[in-house]
């Protein structure tokens, strides 16, 4: 998931545009997850089985944006990486443990449901509390969707160095960087993954760190250079957007997800993608528009939304199973209402609550570091 726009600092402006993608986004994917499982599988061809993919890829492009708005001009040094690794911390911890404890609480519950012994993923476990998965084995996830999170904490490891790299060479670092990932998902699109095979049996390869940076990079490069503009100039920003908006849903795929990921469709895919977000951060809408209430709430949402749908699913499906209180359509409709209900309890009582400590504990960190002499050494 995507760097949420609360991160930022209260002197920098928040960019609600891309807040709303993100929220359209998260609701895309639980729409994805939730009609795939009751109604059956949604190939290539249908515009939801290519969200099904490039939302994530989307979350990776505004991680790289949000992030590039936020900290440009601040990580000037080795004396900022404490504050920002604290807060990234304090912002996606939480709400994991909280998913990571549901998910191996379930699968015990399902155990002892079915009458057979449960081993207790113990390695599995210690990767997922510690996070650490992404940089070890990327699909020792222990709930659905939650791959990205660990490719997500990859790219901030490597982002506050990057942008120190940028602070004393110049931006053409971040423009370099970028077409560096580009070459090595060429590798992967056009050498390593194929469209000819399901993407299940290519999975580890497609949800490793390496074959999704170059997206976060482009978001990166794409905060660097631009700012976000203003609702009184819409025209070449809408429609660019809806140029990259045809794009992604006309190009021709059918079939396996795997056609979306290899060969030239991956390119041109993740192209329209980072039109789409480019688009969206310069458009940048009044907030008095009607219908931002309902998309700020999305945007508030987006990490809860995106990490709960599976764990709120699998009890609410199984009630309506055992104690037949509708066909399983009916189910997975409460389990989106009731998931929507949860994400504003989560970001209200959890994560807005750890942002702010996150920001409490990095300020002291920053201005400890500050207040030092310099050292002699």
């Amino acid at each position: 998931m995507p760097a949420h726009p609360t991160d930022s600092p209260p002197s920098r402006p928040r960019v609600q545009s891309l807040d709303h993608l993100r929220g359209l986004m998260a609701l895309a994917v639980m729409a994805y997850h939730y009609i795939g499982w009751s109604v059956g599988p949604q190939h290539s061809e249908t515009v939801l089985g290519r969200l099904g993919i490039y939302a994530v890829s989307i979350f990776y492009i505004l991680s790289g944006v949000s992030l590039s708005l936020v900290y440009a001009g601040s990580l000037r040094s080795a004396h900022d990486l404490p504050g920002f690794a604290v807060k990234r911390i304090f912002r996606i911890f939480p709400l994991f443990y909280v998913v990571v404890t549901c998910a191996l609480l379930l699968g015990w519950f399902s155990s002892l449901a079915k009458g057979v012994p449960y081993t207790f993923p113990l390695s599995t476990a210690i990767l997922n509390y510690t996070l650490t998965f992404g940089f070890i084995d990327p699909t020792a996830y222990l709930s659905t969707g939650a791959w990205s999170i660990g490719n997500e904490i990859v790219f901030y490891a490597v982002f506050p160095f990057l942008m120190l790299w940028a602070a004393a060479r110049g931006r053409r670092v971040l423009l370099g960087a970028f077409l560096a990932g580009v070459a090595i998902e060429l590798y992967f699109a056009f050498g390593l993954l194929s469209a000819e095979r399901p993407i299940e049996a290519q999975w580890a390869l497609y949800v490793h760190p390496l074959n999704q940076v170059f997206l976060f990079l482009g978001g990166v490069c794409i905060g660097a250079g631009m700012r976000p503009g203003r609702a009184g100039r819409p025209a070449l920003p809408l429609a660019t957007a809806a140029a990259c908006v045809a794009v992604f849903c006309l190009w021709p795929a059918s079939g396996n997800q795997a056609s979306l990921v290899a060969g030239s469709t991956r390119l041109v895919m993740s192209a329209a993608c980072l039109g789409l977000v480019a688009a969206v951060c310069a458009w940048n809408p009044a907030s008095d528009s009607p219908w931002v209430r309902p998309l700020a709430f999305l945007g508030e949402g987006c990490y809860s939304i995106y990490l709960l749908h599976p764990i709120v699913a699998i009890p609410v499906v199984l009630a309506f199973e055992r104690l037949r209180l509708g066909p399983v359509g009916a189910a997975y409709a409460t389990a989106f209402a009731l998931t929507l209900v949860l994400s504003g309890l989560s970001f209200r009582y959890l994560e807005q609550p750890m942002i702010r400590a996150g920001r409490r504990v990095g300020a002291r960190l920053d201005g400890g570091w500050r207040a030092a002499p310099p050292s002699c050494a």
